[in-house]
Formats: structure tokens, sequence, C-alpha cells
């Protein structure tokens, strides 16, 4: 007799089993039972047998030839959405030296241009709008108190100095904090108007640094900047951003002069002092500060964060040093000549170069007119872009892209697809900008009637150059 389960008769089952096999007997556990299955087979006729042969090589001549080959060229397509900021916060960064006065009174005059885009947006833009200088060794990043149009400082309701504008906040009782947008506008014009009393050394980054760190973020800057705004930064000078350390004396055999983070003493700022070079520095070098930039909205949000500059470049250049033994002295340092504002802006590449890793555009500030400066400023701080960086390298320029199609929204509430132009076939359109004041920038721009609106979709199509060289 068999037990199931039980391990006190293994050797009894183990017997039982084989008596089954041999006698052909089913052995059932419950309903289990025990099926031998023999798979089928064929029995062929032959003998196996090995090849005895030694391995060769075909030597015949190829049908290609290997030199035609050639790295492909793959196509890629890129898509952008032409997207609009709901909040955003606006720091102008304005050089008070002493030779900014015709440059700020301008940069008044065409202020109204700058406001557009963002009072025009629907629905509006809930916007705030404050001004820093690039003293900071005196005023280390405290924003500006308000001026109204009879040059009297303006208070909160708190009582303490107000020290930005806020309009179209939900939370505000009127349009802006100081009345309406035509208010705000007026105020603004007469505060960024900061003088010329400031340092001729204008360190414009450390500057909007301090002006967003602690201790001002909370204290008498607090409620400018916010979590969930974007931020957008205009910085104007006629220098370079010195925000460095070490500070050197041009030419580069000169020795290092022992200064402090805020304190130049000695070094006389025009035209032989410079910041070192950025392998050089541990302070204040160009990569510092575009990752605190970067770091101030967190990780992957660093989009959300822009810095554009209304600087010298080096594509109107001109020698600063007046004669052989001054530049000989000094060195030569690379500017720009504007006879409107009475000023000879130096090159200013750590500027320009902050702008172009933060997606901030660059214009210079020998431009002739100024409103359509601050036009182009105003709409890309609504949000919106005339310029989109592509994913890859185009592989010749003079081909691509190949294609541009936009898709944007009509008026009945459907969308209408077109192809943009090149711009050489007329006012408007797209090119491709490979370059842009020394830096690779690798962008397709818009101009005219062809800049995507608001909620359009851009499609470039173009072949990507394998291995292609980002040097300028």
């Amino acid at each position: 007799m068999m037990v199931c389960g039980s391990s006190r008769w293994i050797f009894g089952v183990a017997l039982a089993v084989l008596g089954a096999l041999v006698l052909g007997s089913p052995i059932a556990c419950g309903d289990a039972e025990l099926v031998r299955v023999q798979p089928p087979f064929q029995v062929v006729d032959g003998t196996p047998g090995v090849d005895d042969g030694r391995p060769g090589a075909d030597w015949r001549v190829p049908e290609v030839n290997p030199d035609d080959f050639m790295n492909n060229a793959p196509l890629q397509v890129d898509m952008f959405l032409q997207e609009t900021v709901r909040k955003v916060d606006i720091l102008w960064l304005v050089d008070n030296s002493p030779k900014m006065k015709d440059a700020q009174e301008s940069l008044a005059d065409n202020f109204e241009m700058f406001i557009n885009d963002l009072v025009g947006a629907d629905p509006p833009i809930n916007y705030h709008l404050a001004v820093v200088t690039t003293d900071a060794a005196t005023e280390r990043g405290l924003l500006r108190q308000l001026i109204d149009s009879n040059e009297q400082e303006i208070m909160g309701a708190d009582g303490r100095p107000l020290r930005f504008i806020a309009c179209n906040d939900p939370d505000l009782d009127e349009e802006c904090n100081v009345g309406s947008e035509a208010d705000a506008e007026e105020i603004f014009k007469q505060t960024v108007q900061v003088g010329v009393e400031g340092t001729p050394i204008e360190r414009g980054l450390l500057a909007v640094q301090l002006a967003l760190s602690e201790p001002l973020h909370s204290g008498d800057n607090a409620g400018f900047l916010r979590d969930d705004a974007a931020l957008y930064m205009i910085a104007i000078s006629e220098e370079d951003d010195s925000s460095c350390r070490p500070f050197f004396n041009d030419p580069a055999t000169s020795e290092t002069l022992p200064n402090d983070a805020l304190n130049y003493e000695g070094c006389n700022f025009y035209p032989g002092c410079r910041c070192a070079d950025d392998d050089e520095l541990f302070y204040g070098s160009v990569e510092y500060f575009v990752r605190f930039f970067e770091g101030l909205k967190g990780f992957g949000n660093e989009h959300l964060v822009t810095l554009a500059t209304i600087v010298a470049d080096d594509e109107h250049a001109i020698v600063l040093c007046l004669d052989d033994e001054e530049c000989l002295q000094h060195g030569q340092f690379r500017g720009c000549r504007n006879d409107e504002l009475d000023i000879m802006p130096m090159y200013a590449p750590r500027y320009i170069e902050v702008a172009a890793r933060t997606g901030g555009s660059h214009i210079s500030l020998c431009e002739d007119d100024y409103g359509e400066v601050l036009a182009d400023l105003g709409f890309a701080a609504s949000g919106q872009r005339r310029s989109f960086e592509l994913s890859r390298q185009p592989a010749s320029p003079d081909r691509t892209p190949i294609d541009v199609v936009m898709e944007r929204p009509d008026d009945d509430g459907g969308t209408i697809t077109e192809e943009v132009p090149h711009i050489s076939e007329g006012n408007g359109g797209w090119e491709y900008v490979r370059c842009e004041s020394g830096e690779f920038v690798n962008v397709i721009r818009f101009h005219g009637d062809w800049i995507p609106p608001a909620g359009a979709w851009v499609r470039v199509t173009y072949l990507v150059s394998v291995g292609g060289t980002t040097a300028c």
C-alpha cells in the first residue's frame, strides 16, 4: 500500500513506482497520472563525413571602391513651440559710471518700445520690474528705490522704500502697485536714470548675484524674485564686467595686484585693468556666474533664467588707445563708437558669453536705433523668441535648413500651415546663424512678419554635420 505525501514511505513508494513501470500499471496520487512519452525519430541511410579542406580567402577585386564610402549625413527634424510666459521678473542692470548719462536717457526715452509686448499680451503678463547698478562696491546689489515724475522716492504700504514695480498680479487692487501701467512706465523712466556717480570699475554680474542672494533676497529686496516666475535680466554697460579676482593690469607681464573681491585700489580702470583669464580665476569666472544663474530656479528649470546684454561687441570694432605709445603701454582694447551717445564702449566678452550660455540675446551698445533694440528685448522678456537653437549642427549653411514650416493658429480657431521663405528672398523669413560675437550659437532666426506668434509650431528639417566643429 502506498501513502501519498508521507516521507516515511519514500522507500516503499520508490519500489512501487519501479514495479509500476515494469508492469506498465499507472500510479495515481489523487488525480495525477504518470505518462511515459517517447519522442518520434527516423533512421536514415548514409555515413557521416568531415571536410578535410583548409580555410581560404576570397581575393577577387571588390566591385565597390572603399574610398567612395563616407559618413552618412542623417536627416534631422526639430520642432519648436512659440510659448509666452505668464509671470516674469525683469531685472535691469544699469551702468552708473561717469560716461553713461546719455545712454540712460536714451533708455528712458525708448522704454515704451520695451514694455509694449508685456502690456499688450493677452492675457496680461504678471511682471515685476526693478533696477540695480553696476556699482557693487557701494550699493552691493540693493535694488534702486522707485522715483516718481517729481523725482520723489516712493514708499510702500508698509512704510518701507518701494524697490520694484509689480503689474497684473491678481493680489493687487489696481493694475500695478504704483497705480496704472501708464504710471508704472513713467516711474520706471525716472528710476532707470541711475546717475553717473558710480565707480568706474563695473562689477555688474556680482551686483546681480548680490541682489538675488541673501541677505537682500529676504531683506531689502524681498518680494521681487518669485520662485514660480521666469527671470529675465538685461545688462547695459559701456565696459566689460569686472566681477572677478585676481585682477590683472595689462599687458600680461604686469604683476597681479593684491585686491580683494570688492576693492581694486591701485588698478586704473582704463584701459589697462581686466579680469584674468577664466582658467586662472578662483572667483567670478564666467562659468561661476552661469552656474549661479542656472541654479536660481532649480534643476531642470535652467531655461527660466536669461541674461540679455546691451554692450560693445567686436563686430563694430575700433582700437581705443589713441597713439602707439598708449597702445604699447596699456595694450589694445577693442570697442565701438556711438557718436549719438558720445561714448566709446569697450568690447565686453564676459557679458556676451554669459548671455550666449543662458540663451539671451546680445545687442550692440553702438546701435543707432534704441527703440528697435528695446522692442527686441521686450519681445524676449515676454517669453517669445525670434531665435531657436537647433539640436544638431547643420551639414552646410548654404543648404540648410532644408525645409522650414510654420503651423500657427488663425482667428477662427483653426490652424494655418505655411512654408517659411529664406530671408534672402524678401524682407522677412528665416536665416541660419552659426556664430555670433565669437560664440557658437547654432540657431535659426526669424525676421519680419515671419516671427512665430504665440502658440505657433515651427518644424525645421536639415542635414546633420557628422563630426563637425563648433569653433567660430
